[in-house]
């Protein structure tokens, strides 16, 4: 029963050097360990997001390891990492959409897709948005992968660069708070602004 409690609200899913961690410190208050390495985070980071709305929703964040394909066979410690991302409520994938590590984002989409299906028929039934991390870093690139990622996404999909904070990162906030509202009303719940003016 412990293991199945849920851990947050959000999960930060996508391949090392994606961009998670960057991501997480430019909108929670956690202060994960950020590297140009694989496999930077081991365990996840716990952070608070707070929401636009009018009651100023706190979300929590979590910064789940990287994965790789073959992650829901056990590969690179795949049934522990995929095990933290069951216990929350919405998947975040961050792609890198200037493809830094030479390796194809729309195709780690599908492949991250899969592996979570692979994994657990629940947990690929759980609401999703999709981030193109690292707009900043090469604009030809990056604008080649948005197109194709777009094409393959079955979520919504925002851009931005998390490392500069810049692009649509509130949007993407947004978007996630949108369905943790349908997936959770009850922590979330929908507030009339107009009819407490009336009050």
């Amino acid at each position: 029963l412990l293991e199945l409690k849920t851990i947050s609200d959000v999960g930060l899913v996508g391949f090392p050097n994606a961009g998670k961690s960057s991501f997480m410190t430019q909108v929670s208050t956690a202060n994960p360990k950020i590297g140009h390495y694989s496999f930077t985070t081991l365990r996840p980071h716990i952070g608070t997001v707070q929401a636009n709305d009018f009651a100023m929703s706190l979300m929590t964040m979590a910064d789940i390891p990287g994965l790789i394909e073959g992650a829901s066979q056990g590969r690179g410690l795949g049934f522990h990492f995929l095990r933290h991302i069951e216990r929350t409520k919405v998947l975040l994938f961050v792609l890198d959409g200037a493809a830094t590590d030479m390796r194809d984002p729309s195709m780690d989409l599908k492949i991250l897709v899969d592996e979570i299906k692979q994994y657990s028929s629940e947990l690929a039934s759980k609401p999703g948005v999709v981030f193109i991390n690292k707009e900043d870093l090469d604009s030809d690139a990056f604008r080649e992968n948005e197109e194709k990622i777009r094409r393959v996404s079955p979520y919504p999909v925002m851009r931005g660069s998390a490392k500069n904070n810049t692009g649509e990162i509130q949007q993407t906030i947004d978007a996630v708070h949108s369905l943790l509202k349908q997936v959770d009303p009850e922590k979330f719940p929908t507030y009339d602004y107009a009819q407490y003016l009336k009050r």
